[in-house]
């Protein structure tokens, strides 16, 4: 019987997470030309990117052990990351805006689990199809220039997905704090970094950074470790690594979570 009522809230949440898609492609679509010159936009940015690494190994062909192929890599990576970050956070981000607002009261009284609600609140889909779209494209190209091992290529999608599960993890945690310092300002500061330092080969820096990019800000599980395995560099410690953070941020995810819902104070009085 518990079986049976576990699909059905499965079913339910699916159907519920569907239908929010379906209203964002709807209004996606009204505005074509915004869709247009969204993906030309993101485009752009992919040549640019690239164009920067290819300058570079037209100069030297390595840099500190990395070659153009692996750059390459990186941005596969990278791409990866931003689109599970516009499927996951988007919602994620502005529901807890609404803490501020007093207005968190809608995903309290809303018939379906708070979380689920508020990862797909709002969600859009022009970030979404773009970064989707030039993650593909890059992938095509990969395999059709580049020499790979389809088990590497495996095992670094699955590190690359669990990274961003602690990305997920970790940004959600510091979210929660919004329900004590009513503010959310620190946390675009915080993303700004992120974006930053997740384009380029992070250990090529110092053992200092990379520790940071570990355990502080969880960047390289999902950009370089991945890529890494791409050039056939592979550490099962990796995998340790992750586990180990995912269980820490779960973990804390709960508690935050638990103690800071206890605090909203409801804009309804």
């Amino acid at each position: 019987m518990r079986v049976g009522w576990d699909k059905m809230r499965l079913r339910y949440y699916l159907g519920f997470v569907r239908r929010r898609y379906v209203i964002a492609l709807r209004w996606l679509l009204t505005y074509k030309i915004n869709l247009v010159l969204f993906f030309a936009t993101f485009f752009l940015d992919t040549i640019l990117i690239i164009i920067f690494w290819k300058i570079l190994f037209q100069n030297s062909s390595s840099l500190n052990g990395w070659t153009f192929q692996d750059a390459f890599g990186l941005v596969l990576f990278l791409y990866l990351f931003w689109t599970f970050i516009n499927v996951f956070e988007s919602g994620n981000r502005r529901s807890f805006r609404e803490v501020i607002s007093g207005k968190f009261d809608y995903f309290l009284v809303y018939p379906i689990n708070v979380l689920v609600n508020m990862f797909f609140y709002k969600v859009t889909l022009t970030s979404i199809l773009a970064n989707l779209a030039i993650l593909l494209v890059l992938l095509l190209y990969y395999i059709l220039n580049f020499q790979y091992s389809i088990m590497n290529m495996l095992l670094a999608f699955i590190i690359a997905i669990l990274g961003n599960v602690i990305l997920i993890l970790f940004m959600f945690i510091l979210r929660c704090f919004v329900f004590w310092i009513k503010n959310d300002s620190f946390i675009a500061n915080i993303e700004l970094i992120l974006n930053r330092f997740n384009r380029y080969p992070l250990n090529i820096s110092n053992k200092v950074l990379q520790y940071i990019f570990i355990f502080l800000f969880p960047v390289m599980f999902m950009v370089t470790y991945p890529a890494e395995i791409l050039r056939g560099n592979f550490n099962w410690s990796w995998i340790l690594e992750e586990l180990f953070m995912m269980v820490v941020l779960f973990i804390i995810a709960k508690v935050v979570w638990k103690k800071g819902l206890a605090r909203y104070e409801s804009g309804m009085g």
